[in-house]
């Protein structure tokens, strides 16, 4: 069995691309960012911590592994 990307309609195409982006944006780029607060040493070692979206919500990361894989 091949598959054959050129019988795939235009819908089908968005949707798989819609969750090409979904997973890099998930597992590759930071979500939330926090860094210390004006003044203090975090701050002037420019020291910040960043989640990604796959460990910044513990509850929605299902849901959003559902719609990639759908």
């Amino acid at each position: 069995m091949r598959f054959d990307v050129g019988r795939m309609r235009r819908g089908e195409l968005i949707a798989a691309g819609g969750g090409v982006l979904l997973c890099v944006a998930v597992f590759f780029l930071p979500w939330f960012a926090v860094r210390g607060p004006a003044g203090s040493l975090a701050a002037r070692s420019g020291a910040s911590v960043s989640l990604d979206g796959w460990h910044a919500l513990t509850t929605m990361r299902w849901i959003l592994l559902v719609t990639i894989v759908a």
